[in-house]
């Protein structure tokens, strides 16, 4: 494919993207320690290991959490699982597959499970008594234009931590604009929906609130070969505004792929004064591949997340 250059539209996003994730965020409100934190924590160990900086990532599951829209550039089915350790005490557990449709369309399920303990969840009575929260949907996307898609996901929550288990809906929507071989651009908006008055949560925040955390994303991802197919670097930006609440979440990510088969990654999001770095690295076999991801946060310690996923294309 040759390759086509952004028009001048794109590019000031990309430049004002850029410009945003690297400046300076003293003084931004913490965007993820207010209200729920299962958004807040990533499904895919590459998401986690780009700094969750996937909204304009086509191709794979990896972005449909920050902008389903991305679905429709799936070129074959897909299925992965997760394993997030988050600390001794909690887990979060991901399933997830997808598949296109039709002649520009795509379908995408996943489930997950924030809990108590690690895999002892299973086995021991004394954890699972202590509840847990489930998050389950569906996203959809389909091509508007030869370089232009839309997406939209429905997710439904329940909880068993409180007394009497609690229901809940909510959605995101999203497009996202592929005008070359090498850039993408998203815009999405995630996270309307029911109020959830959960009030013993697995994860309690800073800051309860039982409203959805509701963001305007904006993101852009630059992929480019490096001399031969096999080698690739990918940039990726994303910007996240929390309706409701002040500040900006930065995100960024970085992969570079010396060999077909081996992937290295880093990543780091921007939360008012705190920053959290990330790293990671994936590798394929054929069809299967497994990926890990590190995330340290200050005050938390580090957590790990591991996904086996597998993909035909």
């Amino acid at each position: 494919m040759p390759r086509q250059w952004v028009s001048a539209a794109p590019l000031f996003l990309a430049a004002l993207l850029g410009t945003a994730c690297v400046s300076t965020a003293s003084g931004q409100s913490v965007g993820d320690r207010q209200g729920r934190q299962g958004p807040f924590l990533g499904g895919n160990a590459r998401a986690a290991a780009l700094g969750e900086a996937t909204g304009a990532l086509p191709g794979g599951l990896e972005g449909a959490s920050s902008n389903p829209a991305i679905l429709a550039w799936l070129n074959g089915p897909q299925a992965e699982y997760t394993f997030h350790r988050i600390s001794a005490g909690t887990s979060v557990q991901h399933v997830g597959g997808g598949f296109p449709f039709g002649s520009a369309s795509a379908i995408a399920v996943h489930a997950d499970m924030l809990h108590y303990g690690e895999f002892d969840f299973f086995t021991t009575s004394a954890i699972r008594s202590r509840g847990f929260e489930l998050a389950g949907g569906a996203s959809v996307a389909t091509m508007l234009a030869a370089d232009l898609a839309a997406g939209f996901t429905v997710n439904a929550l329940h909880a068993t931590t409180d007394a009497d288990p609690l229901w809940a809906i909510a959605a995101d929507a999203g497009i996202a604009y592929r005008p070359g071989r090498y850039h993408c651009f998203g815009l999405a908006l995630r996270g309307f929906g029911t109020d959830y008055r959960i009030e013993h949560p697995v994860l309690p925040p800073d800051i309860p609130d039982a409203r959805p955390p509701r963001a305007v994303s904006l993101a852009v991802t630059f992929d480019y070969p490096l001399g031969t197919p096999d080698r690739r670097l990918l940039l990726a930006f994303e910007n996240d505004k929390m309706i409701g609440r002040s500040g900006l979440l930065y995100k960024a990510g970085i992969e570079f792929q010396p060999l077909r088969m081996l992937a290295l990654r880093g990543g780091i999001q921007v939360r008012g004064n705190d920053v959290e770095p990330r790293g990671g690295l994936g590798v394929a076999i054929g069809p299967m591949a497994a990926d890990y991801a590190y995330r340290y946060r200050s005050g938390n310690g580090p957590s790990h997340i591991f996904t086996l996923s597998y993909s035909r294309r």
